[in-house]
């Protein structure tokens, strides 16, 4: 669903435009967290879920196969799945979704670890690792700055 197809956002853009027209004289606050962003977020987690899952499953039944015939090299380049937990991580700071938060810092380090099982170069293998590491961090920072919100999360990192 679209910001703009949400229930309060489109009160809200009812009661705008009748006090344009000079129809009331209200006013119409609500607090951002009040947005109906879970189930749109909820599927981004899972979408990004189910995509580690089968780049981790490919990638691990690939370093499996030791076919003389099968000569043909692995390049992984989740470049618009890390774009996609940016997002996650984008659209959860917005609507104060701190699990989904920490759940997009995990994904963008899991995604990072899968890219450097690929990597051929040890300069952008370090790169990855660093990357990775500072994603973990900071979603471990997250669970330690609201333990009660992220309980169970602490496990995965």
């Amino acid at each position: 669903m679209k910001l703009e197809e949400q229930p309060f956002i489109q009160v809200r853009n009812m009661v705008e435009n009748a006090r344009r027209r000079k129809t009331t004289s209200g006013q119409f606050g609500f607090h951002e967290s009040v947005l109906q962003t879970k189930g749109q977020i909820q599927a981004a987690v899972l979408l990004l879920r189910l995509d580690l899952a089968l780049l981790g499953d490919f990638i691990f039944m690939k370093s499996r196969v030791h076919s003389v015939r099968d000569q043909s090299d692995l390049f992984a380049n989740p470049k618009e799945n890390r774009k996609e937990s940016r997002l996650l991580i984008s659209d959860s700071i917005s609507s104060h979704r701190i699990i989904q938060q920490v759940e997009g810092h995990i994904f963008l380090a899991q995604l990072y670890t899968l890219e450097l099982q690929t990597s051929k170069q040890s300069s952008h293998a370090e790169d990855l690792r660093e990357k990775a590491r500072n994603a973990l961090e900071e979603s471990e920072r997250l669970c330690n700055m609201h333990p009660s919100q992220t309980r169970g999360l602490s496990q995965e990192i």
